[in-house]
């Protein structure tokens, strides 16, 4: 199926020499159905990626590996993490089942951030925005998949009260 969109009102912005284009659009449908959401897109080389999370912008660059990161919803409600490669252009994507990561990426406080990139791993983190917890989320670019998370949750001195790991169950 085709998606027809309309750009009403819509400003399309770049960055890194304009190989990075982003902008948000209102599908044709939305002009009669009240319910359907403005789509954000980003565009990396001529490649298009839509239902990007965050504010403007999308993206984190990752300097240490030539990359930016961002992620998209899916679909089926999963999420993908995309680390994009400025110089070969390979997209790597890894799925998750679902991620609070990414919807403030691009703001000004935001509660995303990128904790490490070392030994072939990219460390992401979410920050609550009352404090009370942070998820670490661990990608593994070496085997292109979700190694797994850790939740911290912090008493109200800010000393961790508990933790949670999750490691997804084998494929």
């Amino acid at each position: 199926m085709t998606f027809l969109a309309l750009c009403l009102g819509c400003s399309n912005h770049s960055d890194l020499s304009g190989r990075i284009k982003w902008k948000i659009e209102r599908p044709l449908l939305s002009l009669i159905n009240p319910h359907v959401s403005d789509v954000q897109v980003l565009i990396v080389d001529g490649k298009r990626f839509e239902r990007v999370r965050g504010g403007e912008r999308f993206y984190f660059k990752l300097p240490q590996i030539n990359s930016i990161t961002f992620i998209t919803d899916e679909k089926d409600y999963s999420v993908t993490y995309h680390i994009y490669n400025l110089v070969t252009k390979e997209d790597i994507g890894i799925r998750d089942r679902d991620s609070m990561f990414g919807h403030t990426i691009g703001y000004p406080d935001s509660s995303d951030s990128v904790e490490a990139v070392q030994n072939g791993q990219l460390v992401l983190c979410y920050r609550s925005p009352d404090g009370s917890n942070k998820t670490v989320m661990y990608l593994n670019l070496d085997k292109k998949e979700f190694s797994g998370s850790t939740t911290y949750y912090y008493d109200q001195t800010g000393k961790v009260a508990d933790r949670r790991d999750y490691k997804p169950s084998s494929r």
